[in-house]
């Protein structure tokens, strides 16, 4: 089942939703969603509307989660609440949020055409390097840190763990001056950096460093390219300081 299908199913009939409900998680997972933010969303939507505790009811979810879990789903655009007693939660429509992903996907794979087009117009072999792996890919971003002499720029929906891991990293980066751009979902508290930037829906991770080095890695930091050719670092900041820093 492709995405299309997922939001598809979203929209149907609740006993429909309800009879493809482990696909549906598997979707929303590799949409990005966590786990408790997929069983979250659905139960939004099989309710329409509901509070945090009716939430952690029918998602089967830590009550002491639901909070967290919700706020989150509310950051990245995917989720809305009405205060009150009790404050009621209820899930951005699908169309919507399908829309936000074709519009961010298409950004992703500008970027992409970008950097192939660069690549084949010049001729260089190897210059953009594939990374797998979570770990291998937030040591590198450590490394970029390190690395930065003037300036660092981030945006990724992940950063507060991007930021835990690295952050004797941040604190280095801006005790000796580095100018450290942090663009991020509303909520992760970031004490080290010289500029925070708050957007809702960053779908990617992407880092540039001193118009020397640049990363770009998928929403789950799962797999990402770097190239520290400057030709392509310097096309890809003015791609991304006007689509991420000017966009909305």
């Amino acid at each position: 089942m492709n995405e299309e299908s997922l939001f598809r199913f979203l929209s149907s009939d609740p006993m429909d939703v309800d009879q493809t409900k482990s696909e549906l998680l598997s979707l929303l997972s590799n949409l990005g969603f966590s786990e408790y933010e997929a069983k979250a969303y659905l139960s939004l939507i099989m309710k329409t509307r509901a509070s945090a505790e009716e939430v952690a009811e029918m998602a089967e979810i830590p009550r002491t989660s639901s909070y967290k879990v919700l706020k989150s789903l509310i950051s990245k655009g995917y989720a809305t609440s009405k205060e009150g007693r009790p404050t009621l939660y209820f899930p951005v429509h699908p169309r919507d949020i399908r829309d936000k992903f074709i519009a961010d996907f298409s950004r992703s794979f500008e970027k992409l055409e970008m950097v192939y087009g660069l690549i084949t117009e010049r001729g260089t072999p190897q210059i953009v390097y594939t990374m797998t792996g979570k770990a291998k890919i937030i040591a590198k971003i450590s490394d970029m840190l390190d690395s930065a002499e003037e300036s660092f720029f981030i945006a990724s929906p992940l950063i507060e763990e991007i930021y835990r891991c690295c952050y004797s990293n941040f604190s280095k980066a801006v005790k000796r001056g580095v100018n450290v751009v942090v663009v991020t979902v509303p909520g992760p508290e970031i004490q080290y950096a010289s500029e925070i930037v708050r957007k809702k829906g960053i779908m990617a991770t992407d880092v540039l460093v001193d118009c020397k080095a640049a990363m770009l890695a998928s929403n789950d930091l799962g797999i990402c390219g770097y190239t520290d050719n400057e030709f392509i670092v310097g096309h890809m900041q003015s791609f991304l300081l006007i689509s991420l820093l000017n966009e909305g």
